[in-house]
Parts: C-alpha cells; structure tokens; sequence
C-alpha cells in the first residue's frame, strides 16, 4: 500500500467511522486490561489459547516501526529473531521442548504491545477524526504543521468514502 500527503486538510472521518475507531480502541484496550492482569492463566505451556496468542504476538511484531530504535526493517526483524533464538534456546534447556515459559512470556510481550499501542492509535484517530489507517495517527499528532499523512486502510476507506457521500453537503432547494 502507498503512503500519501495531501497537501490540503483532508475531509475528516464521519460519525460512524470515527465511532467505529473509538469503539474498537476501546475493545483493544480492554483486551490489554484483561490480557495484562490474567497473566498466570494465559502464560502456561499447556493452554491452547497460546497458540492463538503466538500468532497475535508474532504479528505484533508489524507494530515495531512506532518504537523508534525498530524503525528500520532489517535491524526489526535481526532483533525479533535474535529475540526468538534466545527464548527457544532458553525452552529446549529448560523445559526440554520448544513451548515453554520464555517464548510464552516473549510472545505474551509483544501481544501486550500490540492490543496498547492499537487501542490508543484507535481511539485517537476516532477523537480526531483522521480518515484511512490509524497507523497515521501519532505522525500526524508530530507533524501538525505539514500536510497530514494517510495511508489507504482496507477496513475503514469504505467506510470513509461511504458516509462522506452520505452525509455530502446538498444544495438548498429554493422556495420552501
């Protein structure tokens, strides 16, 4: 997908959009809430739900380009492996397998990362009414002063483009 700047202040996202944003945010966040103080039973070699959770936290991963030492892609994916090593190393002298507590707790991190720095993009940009990705969000709160960033976003442009033709100005009919 390719990032754009528009050089005039967009049109913002409509009411429902931006509800739609600030409701998931808030999900996000009440699922960081949830995840962080359930930590004795999520973490366990036994649980399937870790599984689920590997997945989330691997794609978590995608979010490193918010802290700013992970920016740069290579040095992103060199510290995730070096990361993966480290814990897998740690599970098979420890625990004799390969799911044990140092991946469970590594993979537990970045999905805490992620449903966080998701809940505050989304809640933020539904306050703001940023239209397209909320990944934008935070540049676009440091840039104020250049021309906003956005970035196409396959969940919420149809929904943009849906109420920005709904809600359109119409002329005024005369003589009524």
């Amino acid at each position: 997908m390719e990032v754009t700047t528009q050089a005039e202040k967009p049109e913002k996202a409509g009411p429902i959009g931006r509800l739609a944003r600030a409701g998931l945010g808030l999900i996000f966040l009440y699922l960081l809430i949830n995840f962080a103080t359930g930590y004795s039973r999520v973490v366990q070699p036994a649980t399937m739900v870790l599984y689920f959770w590997a997945f989330v936290g691997a794609y978590s991963h995608v979010l490193g380009t918010l802290i700013p030492p992970l920016r740069d892609k290579r040095r992103r994916l060199v510290t995730l492996l070096v990361l993966a090593i480290l814990a897998l190393l740690l599970d098979f002298l420890l625990y004799g397998s390969w799911w044990g507590q140092p991946l469970a707790v590594l993979l537990y991190g970045l999905a805490l990362v992620a449903f966080g720095v998701l809940g505050i993009e989304f809640i933020l940009s539904g306050a703001l009414g940023y239209p397209g990705c909320e990944s934008t969000v935070f540049h676009n709160l440091l840039h104020q002063r250049s021309a906003p960033r956005i970035e196409p976003c396959p969940l919420w442009d149809p929904i943009d483009r849906l109420e920005q033709r709904v809600f359109a100005k119409r002329p005024q009919q005369k003589g009524r």
